[in-house]
């Protein structure tokens, strides 16, 4: 595989300074054909400014333009710095916040800028001189960098390759997304609020010394976590009558979590659903929920952003369907989310082969 400085391959261009908002305005040509396109670090799109003439001259010196006949990389030099993206079929010229490299005539035919893109972007996000919002570009590292070049024939060939994956990831998140979509559908049937279908009760504020002092076999939850806090001598309720329960988080950021639990546990400073003697079989828990986690907000509390819900969940009215119903949306939606599992799976052998490629 060939190996070249990035100078060799590429003629490097810096932008047009004092290329300012009131300069293009003062510098609009009499007819629109001679206008041309401005670009800046915010390389995904032009400017939103008026075009500028292309015979406009600055400071004594026309400005610098380039022709829709070739193709160009443009890389911010600051702001977005470092970020690469293909300009073509358009007449431009850049402010002095950008770069454009443009290949030189022996390596025409040889380089495809969108494997270079994709080879290179991460290398020139490093060229910038500080991560922060104030990192400039350093086109003096960037053009001494030395890169390698395979054929033509294998750059066209794993852009190709990656074209395919992205097609069949893109497919498989809208897969994802029209599941989603259906699975916000519950049936409606008799209106109840939670607060006759549940009894509510609170967790213990339990430290980390009380779990290792009283270590046991049930494990201590928390409506916003996945894992147990830890594992202590005591349940939260030795009446196995009152399972199943639906734990959730008191607090968060707009987001509520919940989960059921089948088993023995104990809690760590969150709410706890238990359903009323009266009611057990009228309500799959499952069913419960699937609801309110589509459709549960948190009510802000005014501190920071951070939302809070406790027995006002009590008062959330919920449609129950027949306990059949529930049965069945339940098993629908648990099989749903086994093939969900499965096409995220994909995905994510998918990125890990996108990411393999740029490596390569």
């Amino acid at each position: 595989m060939n190996k070249f400085l990035i100078k060799e391959i590429f003629k490097i261009y810096g932008g047009v300074s004092g290329l300012t908002e009131r300069i293009i305005y003062e510098n609009q040509a009499e007819e629109e054909e001679d206008n041309i396109s401005v670009f800046s670090s915010a390389t995904e799109k032009t400017f939103f400014l008026p075009k500028i003439d292309r015979n406009a001259i600055i400071e004594t010196s026309p400005i610098k333009f380039f022709s829709k006949e070739k193709k160009y990389i443009i890389v911010a030099r600051n702001g977005k710095a470092g970020l690469m993206n293909i300009i073509e079929n358009i007449d431009f010229t850049i402010n002095d916040h950008a770069y454009i490299f443009e290949i030189k005539k022996n390596f025409i035919g040889k380089i495809d800028l969108k494997y270079f893109i994709l080879k290179y972007q991460k290398t020139f996000l490093d060229f910038v001189t500080s991560k922060d919002s104030n990192g400039t570009f350093s086109k003096e590292i960037a053009e001494n960098y030395e890169v390698e070049l395979p054929s033509i024939a294998i750059q066209n060939e794993i852009l190709e390759e990656k074209k395919a994956l992205e097609n069949i990831k893109a497919k498989l998140e809208n897969i994802i997304n029209l599941l989603d979509e259906k699975n916000k559908v519950f049936m409606e049937g008799k209106s109840f609020l939670l607060g006759d279908l549940f009894l509510h009760f609170q967790g213990h504020q339990l430290t980390d010394k009380e779990i290792y002092d009283n270590v046991g076999s049930y494990p201590v939850l928390s409506g916003a976590d996945n894992e147990p806090k830890g594992f202590i001598n005591t349940p939260l309720f030795k009446d196995k009558k009152k399972l199943p329960c639906l734990i959730y988080q008191t607090k968060g950021n707009n987001e509520f979590k919940s989960k059921v639990v089948n088993g023995l546990f104990n809690a760590n400073n969150t709410a706890v659903l238990y359903i009323k003697k009266s009611k057990k079989n009228i309500v799959n828990i499952d069913y419960i929920q699937l609801v309110i986690a589509h459709n549960m907000k948190l009510s802000i509390s005014g501190q920071e952003g951070v939302s809070y819900i406790d027995t006002k969940i009590l008062n959330t009215e919920i449609f129950l369907p027949s306990i059949e119903e529930q049965n069945r949306i339940v098993k629908k939606t648990s099989e749903l989310a086994k093939i969900k599992d499965t096409l995220h799976k994909k995905i994510d052998s998918i990125d890990t082969q996108l990411t393999k490629q740029i490596i390569l």
